[in-house]
């Protein structure tokens, strides 16, 4: 009997070990995913055209909350900019209402890692901020850019759709 059970005991390890070996390809290690996103796909000039948030807001004191921050008039100076990039800045060029009078354009030069689909900018070689979750996307040839950006004035996410102007 002892013997009955170390051969069956033997054959089941050689099972698993012959299992694990057909399981493990050298397609685990492609990569599958689309075309990426670079510096050159992402350069244009965009216009914010959705900024929406998870829990919605009362920003313009109507008494009507809204996930969607254009129709509450969140941040309305800062929504109305251009967002132009080249392949090695963004840069935020005030066009709209401005929030204060000594508002100036603001030029950054950013890395993008196609990976974590995170956009960081850098001001004199600092970093000031990351743009999460970054692509592209071509719509009926129309290009847009998405990304997401915390708000610590509302404490929550901010997800924009922008679309090349």
């Amino acid at each position: 009997m002892k013997k009955i059970v170390r051969i069956l005991g033997i054959s089941l390890s050689v099972i698993v070990l012959g299992m694990s070996v057909v399981s493990c390809s050298s397609n685990d290690d492609e990569d599958n995913s689309l075309p990426g996103t670079n510096p050159s796909t992402l350069s244009g000039t965009y216009k914010v055209s959705v900024a929406i948030v998870d829990t919605a807001v009362d920003s313009n004191n109507d008494g009507i909350s809204s996930q969607d921050l254009l129709v509450e008039g969140y941040n309305a100076c800062g929504f109305d900019d251009a967002i132009e990039i080249t392949d090695k800045t963004f840069s935020v060029i005030r066009k709209g209402v401005s929030c204060n009078a000594d508002e100036k354009n603001e030029v950054y030069d950013y890395k993008y890692d196609d990976k974590t689909k995170n956009l960081d900018l850098y001001l004199n070689g600092k970093l000031v901020e990351t743009l999460k979750g970054a692509y592209i996307e071509n719509d009926n040839n129309v290009k847009k850019l998405f990304y997401d950006r915390y708000d610590s004035v509302l404490k929550q996410t901010i997800y924009f759709k922008l679309t090349k102007a």
